[in-house]
């Protein structure tokens, strides 16, 4: 009787935060990829009641026309963070004057499993944020505009996505307030899933933000010299979450070929990207 079992690719090391394991997880599993969780970086709640302060601030009082989550973290910190409830939240983000402005399928999150009316919300053009300050600079808007950002807590430093970000709305002639709405720090208990990176179980490694790289050289001991040591002598696959996460992992692991995942609007582009590495090495 012949086996039904599939064959399987290879294993994926994750450092993605667990909000979003599950999604990348059953993207690579589709594609005959077996995922590693990686507990490199974390995502909580503001801990700071400074920080909490400023937050339920910024949303009571007088708000910008305009108001950007440049990701998912961003949103659901700002959600849980500075409202009672869902219908709060909705109540806050349907007035007539609001736009939200998310990309890719954060903007369709607003709308499907937050209930905030479709008119309200505006989806980038393209998944990253340099589309969003492209398409203001096309539409002739200049405004003020909150954005949700992360507090980064050391010995984690800020990537340059956010700075850049605001960079741009700056030089299109708007004036970004920017307000912490979530922390993010390097995670712990990663000995089981470095020993298999650097033992030579690991096959590929799916990189879905710049912070990612950044938080598995700090939790790796040896630093980045040692990872950037175990990817090349071992050809393991690195795919980045498309143009601007690939541009952070060159500079963060120097020498080290990086596979950009054609689609970055969800997970399964960098999945598809993994596979067809994979199979093209064997």
């Amino acid at each position: 009787m012949q086996s039904l079992e599939v064959r399987r690719l290879g294993r994926v090391l994750v450092s993605t935060p667990r909000q979003y394991w599950d999604r990348a997880a059953q993207a690579l599993i589709r594609r005959r990829l077996d995922p590693v969780h990686l507990n490199s970086l974390v995502i909580r709640p503001l801990t700071d009641p400074r920080d909490v302060a400023v937050l339920e601030a910024c949303v009571r009082g007088a708000v910008p026309p305009r108001v950007v989550f440049p990701s998912k973290s961003a949103m659901l910190g700002c959600i849980e963070g500075a409202f009672d409830s869902l219908e709060a939240f909705r109540e806050w983000a349907g007035r007539d004057s609001m736009e939200l402005l998310a990309m890719g399928a954060d903007a369709e999150y607003l709308i499907d499993a937050v209930g905030v009316r479709r008119e309200n919300v505006t989806k980038s053009s393209r998944p990253n944020t340099q589309a969003i300050v492209d398409d203001l600079e096309t539409a002739g808007a200049k405004s003020d505009v909150l954005v949700f950002v992360p507090k980064v807590i050391q010995p984690l430093v800020e990537p340059p996505v956010v700075p850049a970000f605001l960079a741009g709305l700056r030089r299109i002639g708007c004036n970004p307030r920017a307000v912490p709405a979530y922390e993010t720090r390097i995670g712990d208990d990663c000995q089981v899933e470095l020993d298999l990176l650097f033992g030579g179980a690991i096959d590929a490694i799916a990189v879905s933000s710049q912070a990612e790289i950044q938080s598995l050289c700090l939790v790796a001991p040896g630093g980045r010299d040692r990872v950037v040591d175990a990817i090349t002598s071992r050809g393991i696959v690195v795919a980045a979450h498309g143009e601007t996460t690939a541009a952070g992992v060159r500079a963060g692991l120097p020498g080290v070929q990086v596979v950009v995942s054609a689609d970055s609007s969800t997970f399964d582009g960098m999945a598809r990207a993994i596979e067809r590495e994979l199979l093209v090495s064997e």
